[in-house]
């Protein structure tokens, strides 16, 4: 079994890769802090009314950065047979065998108490992600230039973290008005956002006006 400093650096390595976002990060060191109080067993079980609880989420929520755990192989799942049953959980294997007879059913509600995580604060990162952006993804689409793909576009905008929206938000008015060069034609908006352009260093004269290419600033002689 990985220490948790194991974890917590092959999280590190992968979570760009991903896209994984406060949320998804706050439920694996959830995750890794409740294996850890278990005394590190290949398989862990916890219902979603705990987690939920602990990291002050909606159940779709919790749903949602699961997968992303699942699909970047940090965590193994497997289902309970209903919401009243424990699910099961793995930090070592992404595809393990549970004796369904070994889960334990909830027979009364449950009261989870918040305990700390040594390896992080999951309550400050919580609250920062609840404070959601002003800036929608339907108007990032209403400004943007090029209409293509706006499903996939979308959902890889709910991908995004809010510092990054709000650094689209800042930018998109100077990335649409950038002319690299004459007949220059915007990048289809999925490329922009795989790409991370808001990132892009837009170059500029003295005068804020566009940088004449340099086929431009030839001289016919």
């Amino acid at each position: 079994m990985k220490t948790g400093y194991e974890l917590a650096k092959q999280l590190r390595k992968i979570r760009r890769r991903y896209c994984l976002n406060s949320t998804d990060q706050a439920l694996f060191y959830e995750l890794v802090a409740i294996c850890n109080e278990e005394g590190w067993p290949d398989i862990f079980r916890i219902s979603n009314s705990e987690l939920c609880s602990y990291l002050r989420i909606s159940e779709n929520t919790l749903v949602k950065s699961r997968q992303q755990l699942i699909d970047a192989g940090l965590v193994g799942f497997k289902s309970g047979k209903s919401k009243r049953e424990y699910s099961s959980y793995s930090l070592t294997t992404s595809n393990f065998e549970v004796d369904t007879e070994v889960n334990d059913e909830v027979d009364t509600e449950v009261e989870p108490s918040v305990n700390a995580a040594d390896l992080y604060n999951r309550e400050t990162e919580t609250k920062t992600e609840t404070k959601k952006s002003s800036f929608s993804f339907d108007e990032f689409w209403e400004k943007y230039p090029v209409k293509v793909g706006k499903k996939k576009c979308s959902k890889k905008w709910d991908r995004l973290t809010n510092q990054q929206i709000e650094k689209i938000k800042t930018t998109l008015d100077d990335f649409i008005a950038f002319e690299q060069f004459p007949g220059w034609k915007h990048p289809n908006p999925e490329t922009y956002l795989n790409n991370e352009r808001w990132e892009d260093q837009l170059a500029k004269s003295n005068s804020g006006q566009r940088v004449k290419s340099p086929t431009e600033n030839m001289q016919v002689i």
